[in-house]
């Protein structure tokens, strides 16, 4: 008899187990903090409301996933929610920084961290306010960093696995991913004749493919027993499904409203980034687009202009491509999966393959 899979209850369940963890490792930072200093009370308590605020929790699912993904495996002992749990620490700590470097206020329908210190900082000077909220917020980030790795070491697995993971959160979910915020970030500030498709799509590999897919899937697997059988399948489908989630960031940036989305409309374009929509609005716009979408590139972004930057995607058809690229690599993604369904666990095969359709329909 065929066995059913359901992805929603299997998501929300690891999302149930992952807040558990949270929550559990936040009352004892909590329980800490009230022996040192009411400062620090104040810390502890934004970032358990930071971290618990909101987040689709994906990455600690992949997380889930990879650790199941061998078909067949001894898997070592230890609480794998734990390591998802980590991992969702790493993420809001990566969050926070991405948050800095695009002067976002918003995250996950509530103020980023530095907006709230920017509201809670009245009494520094005015001159200081906006410079200490920002140094706060950084200090947070050290102590997210600092709690994923302690979160971590709490899950019980072996030492000698823990120190695979290490290398693995190190190399494939920081390193990368600093790599390629450079690389995105100096695009920005580059002429959009200079810019490269390929050179954002690598940039695009090593933040979103590594940092939200691969990292993830290959911490879990780590765990597994089976690692070296699925390293390989699991790499590969990252590779095609880190575009697919990074084209449907961009087009939540510019389609979603805020209310639904979480985050600042718009901000892409007042950031200058030189998105798939960007470049190929740029490769095939006319000499009159052309001149327009430079004008809208770090500019102040009114509702009427987001309206026209939308109106000249269309226009130009890079919409139209965007949406076929993000399909093809939806594609190539499924034939990763199909191409190995025999060393995968049945189960995570359809949760993989469905998880992908769900990186399609999000709009948060």
């Amino acid at each position: 008899m065929a066995h059913t899979y359901s992805f929603s209850h299997a998501l929300d369940t690891v999302r149930q187990e992952i807040t558990k963890e949270l929550k559990l490792f936040f009352a004892s930072k909590k329980e800490y903090a009230q022996h040192t200093d009411h400062l620090h009370v104040e810390m502890v308590e934004l970032l358990e409301e930071y971290a618990l605020r909101g987040g689709k929790r994906t990455r600690g699912f992949l997380t889930y996933c990879g650790y199941n993904a061998p078909k067949t495996s001894t898997k070592e002992p230890g609480n794998i929610y734990k390591i998802a749990a980590a991992v969702e620490l790493f993420h809001f700590f990566l969050l926070n920084l991405d948050d800095i470097a695009d002067r976002d206020i918003i995250r996950h329908g509530g103020p980023t961290l530095e907006a709230y210190f920017q509201a809670h900082l009245k009494h520094f000077p005015k001159l200081e306010q906006s410079h200490f909220a920002r140094s706060y917020s950084e200090i947070a980030c050290n102590l997210l960093l600092g709690y994923a790795y302690e979160l971590a070491f709490q899950s019980g697995f072996p030492p000698e696995s823990m120190a695979r993971y290490i290398q693995l959160f190190t190399k494939t979910m920081y390193e990368d991913t600093s790599i390629g915020w450079r690389i995105h970030i100096e695009q920005n500030f580059q002429p959009l004749d200079e810019v490269s498709i390929d050179r954002y799509t690598y940039g695009q590999h090593l933040v979103t493919g590594q940092y939200s897919v691969a990292g993830p899937l290959l911490i879990g697997a780590t765990f597994s027993g089976g690692y070296e059988a699925v390293e390989p399948v699991l790499v590969e489908y990252a590779k095609h499904m880190g575009v697919v989630y990074q084209i449907q960031d961009d087009l939540i940036g510019i389609y979603t409203d805020e209310t639904e989305s979480g985050k600042s409309c718009g901000n892409d374009l007042r950031e200058g980034k030189k998105t798939l929509l960007v470049q190929y609005a740029w490769k095939f716009g006319t000499p009159e687009q052309k001149a327009q979408l430079a004008k809208i590139l770090h500019s102040d972004i009114s509702e009427e202009v987001l309206e026209q930057a939308r109106q000249l995607f269309a226009d130009t058809g890079a919409k139209g491509m965007v949406l076929q690229r993000e399909q093809d690599e939806l594609a190539f993604a499924y034939e990763v999966l199909e191409k190995n369904r025999g060393i995968l666990n049945p189960e995570i095969f359809t949760y993989l393959w469905e998880i992908a359709e769900y990186f399609v329909r999000r709009t948060s």
